[in-house]
């Protein structure tokens, strides 16, 4: 009989402890909002869940580093269209000596015009985003464009001599993808490099007006051209690379929404069920109680007898 009681006693006991870890889960679930508070309860679901909380944490970087490059070539965009409008102005000079009312005050006062676009132009070649400048190739910690010989390049037939620093041909580069990387930067040569560059074509425009060289002024608009349309197609490259890396950022914000869907509902309590299972638990758990309680004072009237 003792023994029958004993092996009664332990199976409530154990029963009793199940049902306190039962409600202390139905409380922490609760509490969290999240049913999978560790590995044992369910290996699976937690095993997608640590797999989609790995995707959601790269697909953040990857809208972080889309953010990046979109803020750095809208930078660039605006300074290149503000560079082709300077160019435009120019032009508009050049045409402008056409007229046969021109004469060499009015010329000298246009020369002076095209230093102002000269100066113009450099400040939008040293364009800083944040403290880098972004036609400086990988090396954006200096300005691009100075009259410094120290570390530079002579950019041929400015007069006075402008120079410019670092690789201007460097790519920077941001993953937007898994395996996928596009460059960000546009090279410095569009302004610098070549016979042709636009500080020579404006430097030779500002001499010529200086001297009231008409001819030469003249001279000087198809150049102007082919450096205003230089700069509108990398503005344009530019563009189309702003608008694929915004249709990039949307699908991953959709993507990331369904993957935060699919995880809340791996990791999700109904808060609902969950307390009417708590409810039953404790009432269940009560209930073991009081029969412990029963049979102990029965074992112990048997006892005494």
């Amino acid at each position: 009989m003792r023994v029958t009681s004993q092996i009664v006693s332990h199976n409530l006991k154990k029963n009793i402890e199940r049902q306190m870890r039962d409600i202390a889960q139905n409380q922490l679930d609760i509490s969290s909002g999240k049913k999978l508070s560790t590995l044992s309860e369910n290996p699976s679901d937690l095993g997608k869940a640590m797999a989609l909380k790995t995707s959601l944490d790269k697909q953040e970087q990857y809208k972080s580093n889309i953010d990046n490059a979109i803020g750095w070539m809208n930078q660039t965009e605006t300074a290149l269209a503000d560079s082709a409008e300077l160019v435009l102005s120019a032009r508009d000079l050049v045409l402008e000596v056409g007229n046969l009312g021109v004469g060499e005050t009015d010329m000298k006062a246009m020369s002076a015009e095209v230093g102002v676009i000269i100066e113009q132009l450099t400040a939008n070649t040293n364009t800083v985003l944040g403290r880098s400048y972004i036609f400086a190739g990988i090396q954006t910690d200096n300005k691009f464009v100075d009259n410094n010989p120290e570390n530079g390049y002579l950019i041929e037939g400015t007069d006075p001599q402008l120079y410019y620093h670092g690789e201007a041909t460097g790519k920077i580069r941001k993953e937007i993808a898994t395996g996928i990387t596009m460059q960000v930067n546009v090279s410095g040569e569009v302004f610098v490099k070549g016979e042709n560059n636009i500080f020579k074509n404006l430097t030779d425009l500002k001499s010529a007006l200086e001297s009231g060289d008409k001819d030469k002024v003249s001279e000087l608009l198809d150049k102007l051209d082919q450096n205003h349309d230089s700069l509108v197609q990398e503005r344009t490259a530019v563009g189309g690379k702003i608008k694929h890396l915004e249709n990039m950022q949307e699908q991953m914000d959709n993507q990331s929404l369904n993957m935060q869907t699919l995880l809340e509902n791996l990791q999700g309590v109904d808060t609902a069920e969950t307390t009417i299972q708590l409810a039953e638990n404790k009432m269940a758990y009560e209930a073991s109680l009081a029969i412990s309680a029963k049979i102990l004072q029965t074992n112990i009237l048997d006892y005494l007898r």
